[in-house]
């Protein structure tokens, strides 16, 4: 049996408000290039697949709660996939301005999971792994009444 998931790209769409990271590339534009080619595989694995992307909001907590109801009013979902690029500092801890991590809401084992398998998968293309860290704070993260695990992936 196929399992379904949601899938959808973070922030509003480029040229809109609330797009998200720019600089280095337009998070808004990845985020989506991304979020294509995961439902693509999915689906190519067999899996059912709903994307759940909206591409413009009065706020940002606006298009959170949009992105919340399209993904709550998806049913026996596996997890609830959000695509991200973090913005990066020349700061960062390791010296590595490059790499995945996911964020999980705290005490989800299945989406711990998922976000270990995710991350070491990116990490096997070159990039550094950030590892799996829990939030409560994020609204994507909160609120989801699927029974899906939900996995934010900073790209």
């Amino acid at each position: 049996m196929a399992n379904k998931y949601t899938v959808h790209a973070g922030h509003a769409a480029k040229g809109h408000l609330f797009t998200g990271a720019s600089g280095y590339c337009e998070e808004s534009v990845e985020d989506r290039l991304i979020k294509d080619d995961i439902i693509k595989y999915l689906k190519l694995d067999g899996n059912l697949v709903a994307d759940c992307t909206v591409d413009s909001g009065l706020s940002a907590s606006n298009i959170i709660s949009k992105i919340k109801k399209k993904i709550n009013a998806e049913s026996n979902v596996k997890a609830n996939i959000s695509v991200h690029l973090n913005a990066c500092k020349k700061s960062a801890k390791d010296g590595k301005v490059k790499g995945v991590e996911c964020l999980v809401y705290p005490g989800d084992g299945i989406a711990t999971n998922l976000g270990n398998a995710i991350c070491k998968s990116v990490a096997s293309l070159g990039f550094t792994n950030r590892g799996v860290k829990e939030r409560s704070d994020l609204g994507v993260l909160k609120g989801i009444s699927n029974y899906g695990s939900n996995v934010l992936v900073e790209c």
